[in-house]
């Protein structure tokens, strides 16, 4: 990456941010050949028996899988842009017939996705546009560089054709480590950045409307001001197709952010049952989940304040409930708390005397009781006494697959690793068809789709040996 600077003592800081994102994320090249035509990766179906085959979603491509795919390039058909259905076909026919193939199949660049492909490409500019205009904000606020307007008439905000002078550029580029030369004689206007992305999202809306894509997210309300003053139109005036781009970055939040598997890990809640909890169709949803934070197209964040507060309150709702039960009398149970501190994401602080022989609907999101794993695998166990095992687990056991802190039949357990180890350490009693039939029939919907793929790893290990 190397961005060229205009010449100048000043630069416009719009055309700055736009000029870093351009280097950072390139166009596709319109006459893609070889590997420039892959573009994703898609794993294979799993074909489940009763439920059918499991549809996985696109991933990027990995340094891994792209030295794979320049390995067997050669030994496939030549791919070059333009191609037909034919071509496509007859890649991958010969890719799945390769003896050292992956799991997956690569994604083939065509009109239709090379349009899409645009559209995100400009996304994930203005994404970034943002954040770096942002920081320079910063750095602006704090005095690290200056910024002028019009006849070097000091301002303290960044807006469209504000000028940062040439020496706080550099130190800025210097900083983030990008490398720049100073050849470019001239830069593009705003007004053609904005009108060129107007175009690419227009394309991509016909695309879609064909196809029935879903719609893009929405961006920041800063960024389509600016792009409207840029542009000489009132903010009051919608324009079309690009409001839909305008607004898809939101500002980025003060203090960490924390992905999907480190909020599970401070709750102390499956990823699974995350996802079932920002689900409005399940029952487990809850609106007051903090709200995700999307940084890219395919890049999701939270804000561990927001985690933090949302314990807290769950914590305090659970601890109210516990103290006016324990005012009702009657031997009530006390309250349980199933997050642990946000200073501390290791405790726990469930205590409770839970009913073995009834469910308890405030736990189960977080795992199953003791006696709810042992009624689930021991009716398909060929001997064994799994209430032993459950009470009193194996340190290996302990360790996969409990979830709380609690000991014997106050525990609560991840079926998946609970059936994960039974397979491995009672083979003959859990194979993988009898563990396919408990998850398949029994109340296990929220991890009936993990253990598919977890079956399908085993099954790839056996085929493997």
């Amino acid at each position: 990456m190397q961005i060229e600077l205009p010449l100048g003592d000043q630069i416009d800081c719009w055309l700055l941010v736009r000029e870093i994102a351009r280097a950072e994320v390139p166009d596709l090249n319109p006459k893609a050949a070889g590997i420039e035509c892959l573009v994703a990766k898609k794993p294979v179906a799993v074909d489940v028996a009763g439920v059918g085959p499991i549809e996985f979603v696109e991933r990027k491509l990995t340094n891994d899988d792209r030295a794979y795919l320049a390995r067997v390039l050669p030994r496939l058909p030549v791919l070059q842009i333009p191609y037909s259905d034919d071509v496509i076909e007859a890649f991958l026919r010969e890719f799945r017939a390769l003896p050292d193939r992956p799991s997956w199949d690569p994604v083939l660049l065509t009109e239709s996705r090379y349009l899409q492909e645009q559209a995100r490409i400009v996304e994930e500019r203005w994404a970034l546009s943002s954040q770096h205009l942002q920081v320079l904000q910063q750095w602006l606020d704090s005095g690290r560089i200056r910024a002028f307007r019009g006849s070097h008439v000091p301002v303290n905000e960044l807006l469209v054709g504000t000028l940062i002078p040439r020496r706080d550029v550099l130190a800025y580029l210097d900083y983030c480590e990008i490398p720049h030369t100073g050849k470019k004689a001239g830069a593009a206007s705003v007004e053609g950045e904005v009108k060129q992305d107007i175009d690419v999202c227009a394309s991509k809306a016909e695309t879609r409307e064909a196809m029935a894509v879903p719609e893009p997210r929405r961006a920041s309300e800063s960024i389509r001001s600016a792009n409207q003053v840029a542009l000489g139109q009132p903010e009051v005036i919608k324009q079309e197709p690009i409001e839909r781009l305008e607004r898809q970055v939101p500002a980025t939040p003060a203090g960490p952010l924390l992905d999907i598997k480190q909020v599970s890990e401070r709750v102390n809640i499956s990823v699974s049952m995350l996802h079932e909890k920002m689900k409005p169709t399940s029952k487990y949803y809850d609106p007051k989940f903090p709200p995700k934070i999307q940084l890219t197209e395919r890049t999701v964040r939270y804000s561990q304040a927001d985690v933090d507060a949302w314990i807290q309150a769950c914590v305090s709702g659970a601890s109210a409930a516990g103290d006016t039960r324990g005012r009702e009398g009657a031997g009530a149970e006390q309250g349980v708390s199933k997050f642990p501190s946000p200073n501390n994401p290791g405790e726990n602080n469930a205590s409770s005397d839970c009913d073995l022989d009834g469910d308890d609907d405030r736990l189960r999101d977080s795992g199953l009781l003791t006696a709810e794993i042992v009624r689930l695998f021991s009716r398909k166990a060929r001997g064994g006494n799994l209430a032993e095992t459950f009470s009193n687990p194996p340190s290996g056991l302990k360790r996969r697959a409990q979830i709380s802190s609690l000991k014997g039949r106050h525990a609560h357990w991840d079926p998946v690793e609970v059936a994960l180890w039974l397979h491995e350490n009672r083979t003959d009693a859990y194979p993988t068809r009898v563990l396919a039939e408990i998850f398949e029939y029994e109340s296990l919907d929220q991890w009936r789709f993990v253990w598919a793929a977890e079956a399908r790893k085993l099954e790839r290990r056996r085929g493997a040996k």
